[in-house]
């Protein structure tokens, strides 16, 4: 956990097809549809970029 700098629970990462860390959050909203919707969005931005 250490070498990807966690510092909090649940950490989310959005990794690309390379390996790379596009995104990465940390905490909960408190809602699964919060959740999703966060997730949904960061997957969304890390397709767009090259």
């Amino acid at each position: 956990m250490a070498s990807y700098g966690v510092s909090g629970i649940p950490t989310k990462f959005v990794v690309d097809q390379n390996g790379k860390i596009r995104f990465k959050s940390v905490g909960y909203s408190g809602s699964p549809e919060a959740l999703v919707d966060e997730m949904t969005a960061m997957i969304e931005l890390a397709k767009e970029q090259p």
